[in-house]
């Protein structure tokens, strides 16, 4: 609120929408921006009273600017600094949170290809709010790989710490250029005991080896030969062993599956997946 002071003898008359230039308006003297103080009456002010309160109405106020990144699980969503005291940050329609320093908010965990709505307000010391809208679509990409797999243990199956090394050729099925590190945002390996019951099959999760994070190093940019790949002459780009000083791979006889999740940065996600049977 604003505070008007006029004499006891004066009078000031004004039509609705009428405005008084006051200059410059500016939140905590941080942007500055010509501006008015509005005056909305719907009577006439009479000025036998000590003050008169009315509302500031912001004229030429800066548009608040949304801008983002989105991975095919991610969204970074940022606007620019016009000055406010406080910046908000809500995604589709959830409460909203106060944005960091920076102005740039992470949104993590999100469905690939997945549509998003994110609602930016700037609020000033008066307590006025601007708003920005922005829409987002993860992994928009829709390319589609070709895929050839291969598995190299040791002791046949790689029970009790023995080494496996997973392996496979990943190629852009229209144009068989290979797959590179830098298309990828994360990999994720899990590993599951396949049990056999009257429903069919079912998985186990094995302790220690589930959600695992795999580097971006276990892609490369070229293909690669060596006595480990078997399946044929082409080679690999995709190559991990698995760490297992925190827990066996195979803790025991049985059938297992190993899988590995690959989120591209902006392309839809591929599995591979390795059935292996520990004797």
């Amino acid at each position: 609120m604003a505070r008007l002071y006029i004499s006891p003898d004066s009078k000031l008359e004004m039509a609705e929408g009428d405005h008084l230039s006051c200059g410059s308006l500016h939140n905590e003297g941080e942007v500055s921006g010509e501006g008015s103080l509005g005056l909305d009456w719907t009577e006439p002010i009479e000025g036998d009273s000590e003050g008169v309160t009315c509302p500031i109405v912001e004229e030429n106020t800066p548009s608040l600017e949304v801008s983002g990144k989105t991975t095919a699980t991610t969204i970074e969503v940022s606007c620019e600094d016009i000055g406010a005291e406080t910046y908000y940050s809500a995604l589709d329609g959830k409460p909203k949170e106060e944005m960091p320093e920076n102005l740039v908010k992470e949104y993590t965990g999100l469905e690939p290809y997945s549509r998003h709505y994110v609602h930016i307000t700037a609020e000033n010391s008066r307590g006025s709010l601007i708003t920005g809208f922005y829409t987002f679509t993860t992994g928009s990409g829709a390319a589609i790989y070709k895929v050839v797999q291969d598995v190299f243990t040791q002791q046949g199956a790689g029970l009790h710490g023995q080494n496996c090394a997973f392996m496979a050729r990943i190629l852009n099925y229209e144009n068989l250029v290979p797959i590179r590190a830098s298309q990828i945002e994360s990999i994720t390996m899990n590993v599951y005991r396949l049990i056999r019951n009257v429903d069919g099959v079912a998985r186990e999760e094995i302790k220690g080896m589930v959600g695992v994070s795999v580097g971006t190093g276990a892609i490369y940019d070229e293909i690669r030969q060596s006595p480990l790949w078997t399946r044929d002459s082409g080679g690999y780009n995709f190559f991990h062993v698995p760490n297992q000083r925190g827990g066996y791979l195979f803790p025991e006889p049985g059938a297992y599956q190993v899988e590995y999740e690959i989120i591209f940065v902006t392309e839809n996600p591929i599995k591979l997946v390795y059935e292996l049977y520990a004797s």
